[in-house]
């Protein structure tokens, strides 16, 4: 399973380190860096910027 975390903040890494000491088999990306969009099934957003969902399948 594949995350994006996509929010306009700070907090980005946090979230991220926080889901990988729950699982680390997860697969957890920022939107900031590459990731494969095909791939992932859930994106946590919070005040997400204007087109970052393009490209994802809904």
């Amino acid at each position: 399973m594949a995350i994006v975390i996509i929010r306009q903040d700070e907090k980005i890494e946090l979230w991220k380190s926080a889901l990988l000491r729950a699982d680390p088999e997860l697969k957890v990306y920022s939107y900031l860096e590459e990731h494969p969009k095909k791939d992932i099934v859930m994106a946590l957003i919070w005040k997400h910027p204007e087109g970052s969902l393009t490209g994802f399948q809904i």
